[in-house]
């Protein structure tokens, strides 16, 4: 009965990280408690795991929360004409309510994010040191897919 009981456990954990992965890939993130600038710890992610963390479904929201637990992390958005550290050529949509954090009072104001423990997104100067959200992804598609017959 344990058995049982700990193997819908992990299932169940893989589901809320693993459901509605829209771009393709199985997204698992990664708290890393380091303190590092913004660029310090895009550039640990990349060697590390994929990149920093970036936020496109509730889903990916609450599954970095999970990860983060308590602090205050960088996550991969930053206002050079606000894109994610990835995906240097996807726009996103700042305005309130169009991504899926929630933004602090007043914010946007400055160019690099964060995600605090109660799920509070607000930018920070790129130079400050905070710890860091990386995300680590595979893609859903089959090997057998690239296979060459």
């Amino acid at each position: 009965m344990k058995r049982r009981g700990l193997m819908f456990l992990l299932l169940s954990g893989c589901v809320l990280v693993c459901r509605l992965q829209s771009d393709g890939f199985v997204r698992r993130f990664h708290a890393v408690a380091e303190k590092k600038t913004w660029a310090d710890a895009r550039s640990y992610c990349r060697e590390k795991f994929t990149d920093l963390a970036s936020i496109g479904d509730p889903s990916h929201n609450a599954a970095a929360q999970q990860a983060a637990g308590k602090g205050q992390f960088w996550i991969g958005l930053i206002n050079s004409d606000w894109k994610w550290s990835q995906q240097e050529d996807v726009d996103v949509d700042v305005s309130m309510g169009s991504i899926f954090g929630i933004w602090d009072l007043g914010e946007p104001k400055l160019n690099c994010v964060t995600v605090s423990a109660i799920e509070i997104w607000s930018t920070q100067d790129c130079s400050a040191q905070f710890y860091l959200m990386c995300y680590s992804g595979e893609s859903q598609v089959p090997a057998e897919v690239f296979k060459v017959l």
